[in-house]
């Protein structure tokens, strides 16, 4: 085996290795705040603290309005003219 190879190598399995820590970590929150996640408030929690945040949400429907708009703005050989402020 070539040295090349050989780093190769080793770099994969520090990555791999990395891998199974990261796991790990996700199962240990994921016990820690009750049993796959019980405990949490999913969909409804994340709304109930966006609203007590003031956050305005984007639906996807109103976004790919934006996103046309956007699209229409364009100068010449550009993708879209993104808006950077709303009114």
């Amino acid at each position: 085996m070539n040295l090349a190879s050989s780093n190769s190598n080793y770099r994969a399995l520090i990555l791999n290795q990395a891998g199974f820590v990261i796991v790990e970590m996700i199962a240990a929150d994921l016990n820690a705040s009750g049993a796959g996640g019980a405990g949490k408030h999913g969909r409804p929690g994340l709304d109930a603290l966006l609203d007590k945040r003031g956050v305005q949400v984007v639906k996807f429907t109103d976004w790919k309005k934006i996103e046309e708009a956007e699209t229409a703005r364009a100068r010449e050989g550009a993708p879209r003219e993104k808006f950077v402020t709303v009114e």
